[in-house]
């Protein structure tokens, strides 16, 4: 049987809590059974997408900075933990760019039918009443909804601004760790016709 494939995708221009929350996630991956890659944006130096729209076309970008390759990665897997700080309600702006850069897997729809979990953490509350981190994460859900993703669920991870604040959350650890091990499961259970 083909081992699933999970690729976490950690879109902060920092190494810091969105990280830690989608290793964990991918932990949790793994010890369901899959093979996981994890792609750091802040490691890579992608052009903006400059709207041209000839990747509807050629099926790839004309920009020579990796994200072809990268595309090709993504639209071989079965699904994906996105994680992102939360902005201002929405997700980063690096994870947008990343995002933005995948239009060449829109036509066809390469990524139509995989899954996603969602990560988002952020300095606020938990009890915060309009619940920005929840907002970053529908940003993200709407992307996945167009590029016909399917969610599988999200968790957020509250009160963390500085690097690894979010470390002393034994709960929210355990709870990406929990979404990795649902995403594969529920992968699973659809290629089993179940």
């Amino acid at each position: 049987m083909r081992k699933m494939k999970i690729i976490g995708i950690a879109g902060s221009p920092r190494k810091g809590n969105t990280e830690v929350m989608v290793r964990a996630a991918l932990e949790g991956a793994k010890e369901a059974g899959a093979k996981t890659e994890i792609i750091l944006i802040r490691e890579l130096k992608l052009e903006m997408c400059d709207g041209c729209l000839q990747c509807d076309e050629m099926g790839k970008c004309h920009f020579d900075d990796g994200m072809n390759e990268i595309n090709e990665r993504l639209a071989g897997v079965d699904g994906f933990i996105i994680g992102t700080p939360a902005r201002w309600s929405l997700l980063s702006g690096n994870l947008k760019v990343f995002l933005d850069r995948t239009n060449p897997l829109a036509v066809p729809e390469r990524l139509k039918g995989k899954e996603a979990g969602i990560i988002a953490v952020g300095q606020s509350p938990e009890d915060e009443e309009e619940q920005s981190i929840k907002k970053a994460v529908d940003s993200v859900k709407n992307y996945c909804s167009n590029a016909g993703i399917d969610v599988i669920g999200m968790v957020l991870g509250f009160n963390a601004i500085n690097e690894g604040d979010i470390e002393k959350n034994v709960k929210t650890l355990e709870d990406c760790k929990k979404q990795g091990k649902k995403l594969v499961e529920h992968l699973k259970g659809k290629t089993c016709g179940g």
